[in-house]
């Protein structure tokens, strides 16, 4: 799997042109484990900031896509939980 800035920016370079590809890959990088703290901090929080921005950039694109049903169901499907 790619890193989460790998990703992000693919999504953020495709969320005008193919914005129901660009969800799926925010929501990838949302359901991603952030490596372990046994390793690098710097790695870590890295991980977690590009987590934060996709959930943004998420919002951002339900907003432009006038989808808000994503905003009530997005997070539902992330967790598993109803």
């Amino acid at each position: 799997m790619a890193n989460t800035g790998d990703l992000l920016k693919e999504a953020q370079s495709i969320a005008s042109t193919s914005p129901q590809r660009a969800e799926v890959i925010y929501k990838e990088i949302l359901g991603a484990n952030a490596p372990s703290s046994t390793g690098s901090p710097e790695v870590h929080e890295q991980a977690v900031r590009n987590q934060e921005i996709a959930l943004v950039k998420l919002g951002e694109l339900y907003r432009d896509q006038k989808y808000a049903s994503g905003f009530v169901s997005g997070p539902h499907r992330l967790t598993g939980s109803c």
